[in-house]
C-alpha cells in the first residue's frame, strides 16, 4: 500500500511537471509586422485608373521585400510613376504613431493602402511629375487594384 502511495504521488509529479513546462506561443507580431508580412511578394496589376480614367497596365507587377520593391512592365511614357526600383517605409516607423495603411517611397510618395487581404491590395497615390522631374502628363491621382 505504501509503494502504491508513492508511485501515485511519483506519476501525478510527474504529470504537474510535464503539464508546466509547455512553451509559450509565439508572440502576437506587431501591426507592422503583420502588415509587411501582407504586402511581401510580387502583385500583378489587375485595374489601373489615373484620374478616375482606365489606364492600360497590362503585364505590370511590383515585387515589394521588406523595406524594397521593384515594379517590372510600366507602359511607355509612364514610367516614373513607379521606378524600376526603389525603397518604401511606413509613414511614423520608428515612432509611436506608426501608419501601417501608408507608407513614403524613397521619391517621396506617399501611397495609401485601402485594401490589403493575402490576394488583394489597392494602393492609392498623387504623384506630382514637376517634384518628380519628367513633365510627360502624368501629375494626378493614381489608383493600383492588384493580387497576388
Amino acid at each position: 500500500m505504501k509503494n502504491l502511495k508513492i508511485t501515485s504521488l511519483a506519476l501525478l509529479l510527474g504529470l504537474a511537471v510535464i503539464y508546466s513546462c509547455k512553451t509559450d506561443p509565439p508572440p502576437e507580431p506587431s501591426p507592422e509586422e503583420a502588415q509587411t508580412a501582407l504586402l511581401v511578394g510580387t502583385w500583378a496589376v489587375s485595374s489601373v485608373t489615373f484620374d478616375n480614367t482606365a489606364r492600360d497596365w497590362a503585364g505590370f507587377s511590383l515585387a515589394f521585400t521588406d523595406g524594397a520593391y521593384t515594379s517590372t512592365g510600366s507602359p511607355s511614357g509612364e514610367e516614373g510613376v513607379w521606378k524600376t526600383s526603389g525603397t518604401w517605409q511606413f509613414v511614423g516607423k520608428g515612432t509611436d504613431n506608426v501608419n501601417v495603411n501608408k507608407f513614403t517611397r524613397d521619391d517621396d510618395v506617399d501611397v495609401s493602402i485601402s485594401v490589403i487581404d493575402a490576394n488583394n491590395l489597392t494602393l492609392t497615390f498623387n504623384y506630382d511629375e514637376a517634384v518628380n522631374g519628367k513633365i510627360s502628363g502624368i501629375t494626378g491621382s493614381w489608383v493600383f487594384k492588384m493580387t497576388k
